[in-house]
Parts: structure tokens; sequence; C-alpha cells
């Protein structure tokens, strides 16, 4: 912190554009004090941007902020908590840094593409396994063989991404062969 004291107070209309998105770079600190919340985009995006969150123990917050390591939860309508810590985090710049560093390891670690595909994906499979057994056995099978052949998913060595892989799996296996049925 500067010494200099701004605060920057956004409304609903300026989420619309992304306005306040370039703002998080001028905070010190976020605070979120809402009554009632979902899984907060304003959170997310302050841990991804590195900074501490003060927040209420409103909806999912709870879930986002992990209290006393990348922020503070405090109390539904407690005034003097959000003031507390919002002045414990402003007067202690390294104590910010690591909370809003740590913030910014758990946004990507749990909440990045990468890990919310990968749970679209199992969530899937694991409804498909049920109605269909040995559907997804088949099909990592099917898939580690193709690969071996250089064909299909996104490692492969000339670069291509796969999308020959439909064409080969259409038809009958006689009709892959050359033979019609």
């Amino acid at each position: 912190m500067t010494g200099e004291t701004e605060l920057i107070a956004a409304g609903a209309e300026e989420w619309s554009d992304g306005a306040l998105l370039g703002r998080f770079s001028k905070a010190d600190v976020c605070a979120l004090t809402s009554l009632k919340e979902g899984c907060s985009n304003f959170i997310l995006e302050a841990m991804l941007a590195a900074r501490p969150v003060v927040a209420t123990d409103a909806g999912g917050n709870r879930e986002l902020v992990e209290d006393g390591v990348t922020g503070h939860i405090v109390p539904l309508g407690d005034s003097d908590a959000v003031a507390r810590r919002l002045v414990e985090l402003l007067s202690d710049p390294k104590l910010a840094r690591e909370a809003g560093e740590a913030g910014r390891k758990r946004a990507e670690s749990l909440f990045g593409v990468e890990r919310m595909v990968d749970q679209t994906v199992g969530l899937y499979e694991e409804k498909l396994a049920a109605r269909v057994p040995g559907l997804i056995e088949w099909s990592h099978a099917r898939s580690d063989r193709l690969r071996r052949r250089g064909i299909g998913g996104y490692d492969r060595p000339d670069g291509r991404d796969g999308a020959d892989v439909g064409r080969l799996s259409s038809g009958t296996g006689r009709e892959r062969a050359g033979r019609k049925t």
C-alpha cells in the first residue's frame, strides 16, 4: 500500500462491459459483502488477479475463499469484521501479497479450464458407464489404439488435430476394410 487511499466501488452496470476487470490491478485487496451469493465471478477474478479477498459467508464464497489463506470470510452483516480484515490486509502488504498469490494458485488449480473439462468429461463417463457397461473402457482402449497408430488425439507428432478419427469410425468394420456388406 502506498499510503494513499482510494475506494473503488462498482455497480452491476460496470460488469456488463468488463470495465471492472482492469481495476483489479489497482486494488490492494478486494471485498464482497453480499448477503446472498452463488459462485462469485468477482471473487474468482480477484483471485486470478492475485488479490486477497474479504467476503461475507454467503452462498459459495466459503468454497472459493480459504479463510486465513487466500483472504477472509466474515459473518453476514458484520461490517466491523469486514473493516478489521480489510485493515489487517492493508496494513501488512506481505500478508496481502501472500494471500493474493495463494488465491491465484487456488483459482487456477480448482477452477481452471482444464480441471473443469476433466470434471465434465468425468461426469459424462460416469453417467454413460452406468447406462452402457463397458462403453468407457472400450472408448479408452480405442483411443489408445488410434494414438499408437498416430491417428486422433491432440498429441499427434505431426500437430494435426485428429479430425480424421470420425471418418475411420463410420460404417462397419468390413466397409472400413474396403469390403461392402
